[in-house]
């Protein structure tokens, strides 16, 4: 399986491991609920051409090393992950939300230049360098180098037992407010 040219919208309650090696592409919305499922593994997959929604309350392990565009919203849950990372990411074509109450690490990855909506990560339980990574992250797209200016949006890490940032993640912080963006951080 190499492209899903529809919905990926599979409802498979008892399925506790999802692996697709291939998997590049899939054109629509990617809405998946799996409640048993503790690894999420798409190694290949590069593009979601719609909303890109995975709701997994078992994922402990969630691997999409190469996802580089989601064209439509990224609202994704995961009630027990703890880490999660998306090194290859470009672009978040709208919003990005990310429920995950046991959260402690999350990266974009060096490769980001646009997030077409708000970020909300709030009540999680990230640490400091990962809140700090979300503000810089943002902050570094100021319109240079191919990268979308991130400005009047919102974007809230707050709540949970999440860090609150460093010198470095208040620069970026200040650097968002300047550009008119509502910052919410504990």
């Amino acid at each position: 399986l190499i492209t899903i040219t529809g919905n990926f919208a599979a409802n498979l309650a008892a399925l506790t491991t999802l692996t697709l090696t291939n998997l590049t592409k899939i054109l629509a919305n990617c809405t998946p609920t799996m409640a048993a499922l503790t690894t999420f593994s798409l190694p290949a997959l590069t593009t979601v051409g719609g909303t890109f929604s995975p709701v997994m309350a078992s994922a402990t392990t969630v691997t999409l090393t190469n996802l580089a565009t989601v064209t439509g919203v990224s609202s994704q849950s995961y009630a027990t992950l703890t880490t999660l990372s998306f090194p290859a990411i470009i672009s978040f074509g709208s919003t990005l939300t990310i429920t995950a109450a046991n959260l402690v690490t999350f990266s974009f990855g060096s490769t980001l230049k646009s997030v077409g909506g708000n970020v909300t990560m709030s009540g999680m339980k990230l640490n400091q360098a990962s809140v700090d990574g979300i503000l810089v992250s943002l902050a570094a797209l100021d319109g240079t180098n191919g990268t979308t200016a991130y400005s009047s949006k919102t974007v809230n890490v707050s709540g949970g037992t999440s860090s609150t940032p460093s010198a470095t993640g208040l620069a970026a912080k200040a650097t968002l407010v300047g550009r008119g963006c509502t910052v919410t951080n504990n």
